[in-house]
C-alpha cells in the first residue's frame, strides 16, 4: 500500500533526529563524542535521501471529476411496449427495438422518435445496423423459438432471413458483411454475406448466451451464463468464430453484456454489480469495483455496458436498493464508475462517440401497471 505524502513527510521530519540519535550512540558506544562533522554528515545524507525519495516516489493518480453529463426524457411514436435493443450509427441516427414488434427509429438525435412497421408481433431483443440502410434485430416469440430480421431501407421494411429453435438475445454487424447472434442452448449463427446464410457455430457448451461483441470480422467475444455452474462465462474467438474458446473467471455471476473498445480491451457487465475488465483480448480477466469501499451492499443488476474507446464507458441496469434505473460512468477505464440514479428499468443503452449517448427501457405508466418505453439522452454539461 502506497503511503500517503502527509505519511511520509511526518516519517522524514522524525527520521532526521532518530538518525543523528542512533549516530551519537554508536559514537558512544565506540568511547568517543559526537563531533560537529559527525552531525552534519548525518544531517546532510538523511536529507538528501528524503530529496531524493520526494524527488522519485511515484504520486497516486489524483481521482477523476465526475463527467459533466445529464440524462433527458425524450418521447416515441409508441409508449406502449418495453424496449430492449438500441443502435445508433453517429449522433443523429438510431434505432430502439422491443416488445410486441416494436421499432422506433430517429434521425435527429432522438428530437423525434417515429414507428416503424416490422411486420412482426415478436418480442425483439437486440437490434444492429452496419451503416444507416442495412440493420438487422433479433426476436423471440411465444414458442421460444427464436428469429433474425433484416432491412436495406433503413427499417421501412423488413423481412425475416432466418429462424432459429432456441431463444436469441443479441446481434452484431462489426461491418456490412459479417455478422453473428447468440442465445439460449449454446446457439451462435454467424453470417458472411450479408445475412443471406446463417450458419451455425460450435462453442461445445452448454451454456445460455445473452450478449456478443466483435471488434472486426475474425476477433469475437460472447457473455453469459455457464448453466452447470450458475456462473458467468465468456467465449472468445480469434478466427471469425470458427473456434470459441470459452473462459470462466472467477466468482464471476452471470454475465449479460460486452464490449470492446478494440480488440485487446473490454469490459463485461452481468449479475450482482459484476464488472469484468481485460487487457489482453479476453484471456484474462479483473473485476472492478462499483462506487468506491463503501458499496458492499451496491449490487446492481446491468443489462448493458458500451466503451467507444478505452476511456470512456458506460453500463445501465436496475438498482434493486432503489428500485429504479441505473446509469453508470467512468471516464477512466472502469478505474472509477460514477452512479447516477435513472427511472424504471434500462436494458440497452449506445454511444456511437464520447459525447452522444442513450439509453432505453421501460417503467410503470402512472395510471396503472403496463409497462411503457423509456427513452434516455446524455446530454453534456454547460460550464456556466
Amino acid at each position: 500500500m502506497r503511503a500517503s505524502p502527509g505519511r511520509v513527510s511526518i516519517v522524514a521530519v522524525i527520521s532526521v533526529p532518530a538518525a543523528i540519535l542512533v549516530v551519537a550512540l554508536v559514537f558512544a558506544a565506540l568511547g568517543r563524542q559526537l563531533s560537529v562533522l559527525a552531525f552534519v554528515t548525518t544531517l546532510l545524507v538523511v536529507s538528501t535521501f528524503w530529496i531524493l525519495v520526494a524527488r522519485f516516489r511515484k504520486r497516486p493518480k489524483p481521482a477523476p471529476e465526475p463527467p459533466r453529463i445529464a440524462w433527458h426524457l425524450q418521447h416515441s411514436d409508441a409508449d406502449t411496449a418495453a424496449l430492449l435493443g438500441l443502435s445508433f450509427v453517429d449522433a443523429a441516427r438510431g434505432w430502439a427495438v422491443g416488445g410486441s414488434g416494436t421499432v422506433l427509429a430517429t434521425t435527429d438525435g432522438g428530437e423525434t422518435w417515429s414507428a416503424l412497421d416490422s411486420g412482426s408481433t415478436v418480442e425483439l431483443n437486440a437490434v444492429a445496423f452496419s451503416d444507416a440502410q442495412h440493420g438487422f434485430m433479433v426476436g423471440n416469440n411465444e414458442d421460444g423459438q427464436g428469429t433474425i430480421l433484416a432491412t436495406t431501407d433503413g427499417g421501412g421494411t423488413w423481412s425475416e432471413q432466418t429462424t432459429s429453435a432456441s431463444l436469441l438475445s443479441d446481434i452484431t454487424f462489426p461491418d456490412a458483411t459479417h455478422g453473428w447472434a447468440v442465445g439460449g442452448d449454446s446457439t451462435i449463427l454467424a453470417t458472411a454475406d450479408r445475412g443471406e446464410t446463417w450458419h451455425q457455430q460450435r462453442s461445445g457448451g452448454t451454456e445460455s448466451l445473452l450478449g456478443v461483441n466483435f471488434a472486426d470480422a475474425t476477433h469475437g467475444w460472447a457473455v453469459g451464463v455457464d448453466n452447470e455452474r450458475n456462473a458467468g462465462i465468456v467465449l472468445t474467438t480469434t478466427d471469425g468464430g470458427n473456434t470459441w474458446t470459452a473462459r470462466r473467471p472467477r466468482g464471476s455471476k452471470p454475465l449479460r453484456a460486452v464490449s470492446f473498445a478494440d480488440i485487446m480491451h473490454g469490459w463485461a457487465v452481468g449479475d450482482a454489480g459484476t464488472v469484468l475488465v481485460t487487457a489482453d483480448g479476453g484471456k484474462t480477466w479483473k473485476p472492478q469495483a462499483l462506487g468506491g469501499p463503501r458499496s458492499g451492499q451496491f449490487v446492481p443488476t446491468l443489462h448493458a455496458v458500451t466503451f467507444p474507446d478505452t476511456m470512456h464507458g458506460w453500463a445501465v441496469g436496475y438498482d434493486d436498493q432503489a428500485d429504479r434505473g441505473l446509469i453508470l460512468t467512468t471516464i477512466d477505464g472502469g478505474g472509477t464508475w460514477f452512479k447516477t440514479p435513472g427511472r424504471g428499468c434500462l436494458y440497452a443503452l449506445a454511444f456511437p462517440d464520447a459525447t452522444h449517448g442513450w439509453a432505453v427501457g421501460s417503467e410503470e405508466a402512472s395510471e396503472g401497471d403496463t409497462e411503457t418505453a423509456l427513452i434516455l439522452a446524455a446530454v453534456e454539461h454547460d460550464d456556466e
